[in-house]
């Protein structure tokens, strides 16, 4: 986005930082061009090019017998108390599912903010599960991140547009025009 800026100063870039539910409402009413997006959404109604997968990393205290570990299997998370993402993100969407045969045990906490989370998790609270992109976002004196060797702990990352809708030239030249 920087480069971007720099190359077209004319064009004003808007940045929206929100879920993915919400992400995907705002391409569908058309409010942006694209959205970089943890759900494809709507075959009818969006257009999702894969990205990259995106690999997902246990959050716990320094002193945890799993900060050990060079990788961690969702297995090992049964008996930990579990603090949840917010219902509404990726991460949540995600996870749960994968979550529920491995016998964690619900905190009873859920947070909106990866800065609460590692909060949290640093004060004994529980374990989390984030996203690789967080895992800078977390860093703090006392917890470890440790990544999750499950195949299907991966978090994909899509481009999606409006189906049938072709993009603004300004955002048809993000590689370049």
């Amino acid at each position: 986005m920087a480069r971007y800026r720099k190359d077209y100063p004319g064009i004003a870039l808007r940045l929206h930082d929100v879920v993915s539910d919400r992400c995907l409402d705002l391409v569908a009413r058309g409010e942006v061009d694209f959205g970089l997006n943890a759900q494809r959404g709507n075959a009818l109604e969006f257009e999702a090019h894969l990205l990259f997968n995106e690999r997902l990393h246990l959050m716990c205290q320094a002193t945890d017998p799993l900060a050990k570990f060079k990788e961690v299997r969702l297995k090992d998370l049964r008996h930990h108390e579990f603090i949840h993402t917010v219902r509404t993100g990726s991460v949540w969407q995600q996870m749960l599912p994968l979550l529920s045969a491995t016998g964690i045990r619900d905190s009873g906490l859920e947070v909106a903010q990866f800065g609460t989370l590692a909060g949290l998790v640093v004060a004994g609270f529980g374990i989390s599960v984030v996203p690789q992109f967080a895992v800078q976002l977390c860093r703090r004196s006392g917890l470890v991140t440790v990544p999750v060797s499950d195949k299907k702990a991966r978090r994909p990352i899509y481009m999606v547009k409006r189906k049938h809708r072709s993009l603004s030239v300004a955002a048809a030249c993000r590689r370049g025009c």
